[in-house]
């Protein structure tokens, strides 16, 4: 019951039971509002009310009725790009060091947001609808089962992508990130807010004001995925020296690994696909992308069953995850595989840093069959549109997931990026982020003249 009256959680999303109720109640007052509309316009002539409803399976329709539908539609691309990106700036200042907290009023804002989104300024057929539900009911469930609404949160925020132009938005939210950050590090650097530098064996490392250095080092893959992404059809050499000198910055002076690994895989995967489009069209290839998330899901889980301390082998890798192996191992000894998942935040596996074994135990199985099915699904759709660089930074994901949680909200554009594998684009939107024409042509090529790839 902690889940449906929850007074604070890890997101502070569902913050009362009354601010769950109100949701459930505009939802409620909404459909009822639709099914009137339906029915009165089954009176003019359509046949019947249900057959309205059976008309509404496959048509689209506003929630309670087309009522304002001119401004509905013209402020939903706006009104999602803010929500957007009071999204980013509650996770750019969670995890800063500066000396506000977030207000919760900011919390409150982003949830009133996505509703008000989903409610009012989106479109859905009822098949669409039925959709929606299935796609969110497995992280529900887990969300019941452990408390934790975190990925719920993704879920309904993903939904919220419908019906929106995705290149405008993360464009317009992207140079607010990175205005963010590097205010963030400059703060740092003159003083004004602490920064934290872990000093190990062999290493010293810097959060530039943030809270801990890997937590540095995911901004810089995001602004690093977002540079790549904006800029892919038309980058040239300064482009890769610039990322070249992230992947070096977040290497050398933050020393954060797993985000350099992730950075060093999108310039790879970026490289391939912009200067090698025959090997990167090479039928096999999507194929292996959407069997990727799973074979890595294999691979940690095998490595973690088959770890042995005391091995040279083991022992050698498990300091360079810097004791990874050994935790991985005992999440497979502590932790059982349950339906729903469970918490499991204690002191010794709270920084369960794996993409899929924290996912596998913490949203269980019907959870991590959902969450890298529609993972999957969405590789395998970028890779088959020839949107290389959609793919380049989903592939990045997967490496950085190997050895981190996988914050994909603030880590990755890859919460936009998913909504490849859910939604068909509206006719004048984009539904990719890059517009994904370099020289070469075949798919991702150059649009024809006049036109647009």
């Amino acid at each position: 019951m902690g889940f449906w009256i929850a007074e604070e959680t890890s997101m502070n999303f569902l913050r009362t039971r009354w601010l769950f109720g109100a949701a459930l109640l505009a939802a409620g007052m909404l459909g009822v509002a639709t099914l009137l509309w339906l029915g009165r316009r089954a009176e003019a002539g359509r046949p019947g009310l249900w057959g309205a409803v059976r008309g509404w399976w496959a048509e689209e329709i506003w929630l309670g009725g087309p009522f304002w539908a001119g401004r509905r539609a013209a402020l939903s691309q706006g009104w999602f790009t803010v929500t957007f990106a009071l999204f980013m700036l509650r996770w750019v200042w969670a995890d800063s060091l500066a000396p506000f907290a977030i207000p919760r009023v900011l919390m409150d804002l982003i949830f009133w947001g996505i509703l008000a989104k989903l409610l009012l300024f989106t479109r859905y057929s009822l098949k669409q609808l039925a959709a929606a539900a299935l796609l969110s009911l497995p992280f529900f469930l887990s969300a019941a089962a452990t408390g934790s609404q975190y990925l719920l949160y993704q879920v309904l925020f993903l939904l919220c992508v419908k019906d929106i132009d995705l290149r405008k938005a993360f464009r317009a939210v992207f140079w607010a990130v990175l205005l963010l950050v590097f205010a963030n590090m400059l703060a740092a650097a003159a003083g004004l807010i602490p920064t934290v530098a872990h000093a190990g064996a062999f290493r010293i490392r810097n959060s530039y004001g943030f809270n801990h250095p890997n937590t540095c080092g995911k901004y810089l893959l995001y602004l690093s995925a977002g540079w790549l992404l904006l800029r892919f059809d038309r980058v040239r050499v300064w482009d890769w020296l610039g990322l070249a000198a992230l992947l070096w910055f977040c290497n050398t002076l933050v020393d954060s690994r797993s985000n350099s690994l992730g950075i060093l895989a999108l310039l790879a995967a970026g490289l391939a696909s912009r200067y090698l489009p025959r090997f990167w069209r090479a039928r096999p290839l999507p194929f292996l992308g959407a069997a990727a998330p799973w074979l890595a899901s294999a691979a940690s889980f095998l490595i973690a069953v088959w770890y042995h301390a005391g091995s040279p082998l083991w022992d050698k890798l498990d300091q360079l995850s810097s004791g990874r192996m050994e935790l991985f191992h005992l999440a497979t000894q502590k932790l059982p595989v349950t339906l729903f998942g469970q918490s499991f935040l204690d002191e010794e596996l709270y920084t369960l840093d794996s993409l899929y074994l924290n996912n596998l135990y913490s949203l269980g199985l019907i959870g991590f069959l959902a969450y890298f099915g529609l993972l999957s699904l969405a590789l395998y759709q970028c890779w088959q549109k020839g949107w290389r660089a959609e793919t380049a930074v989903f592939l990045s994901f997967l490496v950085y997931g190997l050895f981190e949680r996988g914050c994909w909200s603030s880590t990755t554009p890859a919460v936009l990026l998913f909504a490849n594998a859910i939604y068909r684009p509206a006719p004048g939107l984009e539904a990719r982020i890059s517009q994904n024409t370099p020289a070469g042509g075949g798919p991702g090529g150059p649009a024809a003249p006049g036109g647009r790839a």
